[in-house]
This record gives structure tokens, C-alpha cells and sequence, in this order.
């Protein structure tokens, strides 16, 4: 088998599988399905029992750090 028949073969496979993704992207069934992924971010999510959305023990949980600016206290970050 020639190195430029693999070439080849992998070169057509590969057209071969964009066309199929593209036809896949376009198909009119999609579009309902497609429409309600790009819309997710945008949608309030419910609030969980177990608090915020961590999962368990979220209630319990220090609060994440915040970046401190320079010379600044946590005092002072606080407040802001």
C-alpha cells in the first residue's frame, strides 16, 4: 500500500465526516434541540434546598477569598 493512497483515503474520510457534521448542524430537526442549548446560560436556575446550588454541606462552607488590591485590608474589600 502506497503512502499516498493512505493520504488519500484519510484526506476523503475526513471531507467526508465535515459534510456529514455540517448536514447534521443544518437538518431542520435539529433546530428545536440547538435553540434550547443556546438559550441554557441564559435561564435562572432554581435554588437548591441544600444552598446555592454546591451540593451538600454548601451551607457549611467558608465563603471563596477575594483578591485583595495592594495595601488593601479584608476589612476594606469587605465593605466594597
Amino acid at each position: 500500500m502506497d503512502i499516498n493512497l493512505v493520504r488519500e483515503v484519510v484526506t476523503v474520510l475526513s471531507f467526508a465526516s465535515f459534510v456529514g457534521i455540517i448536514a447534521w448542524a443544518v437538518h431542520p430537526g435539529n433546530r428545536e434541540r440547538f435553540e434550547k442549548a443556546a438559550l441554557m446560560p441564559l435561564e435562572d436556575d432554581s435554588p437548591s434546598p441544600l444552598g446555592e446550588g454546591r451540593g451538600e454541606g454548601a451551607a457549611s462552607a467558608p465563603p471563596p477569598s477575594q483578591p485583595r488590591g495592594r495595601g488593601q485590608t479584608r476589612d476594606a474589600v469587605s465593605r466594597n
